[in-house]
């Protein structure tokens, strides 16, 4: 096996040596570029392929996930303006399960779920401002499940009772919607 190695290099040399100038640094440009190449495979093919873990995340849902990606020391990627997370192809699935065991609902609008941690002793304004992001929350959860709806926020102005008033106030709402590209609601719809 030496000989026929040593023997084929013998060749080379022989055939290397018979080339004129210009020939010997076309034959070396060519070597370079073929070793070039082949680096350039061997780096792609070892390079991490990251595929997408969640998309269409609101921005608390995403830093939630991305502050559980750093505690596990996972490399990331986030695209869309912060709408979509990306990891490596083989811990897409593990991190899937790891975020629903550690609770991540998804749901960053908080509706009634607001009086679900509330305090004993918890005053009659902080009641009723909680009353009122309650209201907003079930509105936005509402609203976000109309056809092409992909955001929704709430405002809500409700007028204070009094029993010194007689003429009452009527209760008004600010609503901006991002709708689906290209979509346009109906007068229903928006009703």
């Amino acid at each position: 096996m030496q000989d026929f190695l040593k023997q084929i290099t013998q060749n080379f040399v022989e055939f290397f040596k018979s080339l004129d100038a210009n020939r010997r640094v076309g034959l070396v440009a060519i070597g370079a570029m073929i070793v070039i190449a082949m680096t350039g495979v061997i780096i792609w093919a070892a390079k991490t392929q990251y595929k997408l873990l969640y998309t269409d995340l609101s921005k608390e849902d995403a830093a939630t996930i991305s502050q559980l990606l750093e505690a596990g020391k996972i490399n990331y990627q986030v695209a869309d303006d912060g709408k979509s997370i990306y990891v490596p192809e083989d811990q897409v699935d593990i991190w899937r399960l790891e975020i629903a065991k550690k609770g991540v609902d998804f749901s960053s609008t908080i509706g009634y779920e607001v009086f679900d941690k509330q305090a004993f002793g918890t005053t009659s304004f902080v009641q009723k401002i909680n009353k009122q992001r309650a209201l907003e929350g079930e509105l936005m959860k509402t609203i976000k499940h109309i056809r092409g709806v992909e955001r929704a926020r709430v405002h809500l102005s409700l007028p204070e009772s009094s029993p010194f008033v007689s003429e009452k106030k009527p209760p008004g709402a600010s609503v901006v919607l991002d709708v689906a590209r290209g979509l346009t609601l109906t007068k229903e719809e928006i009703k």
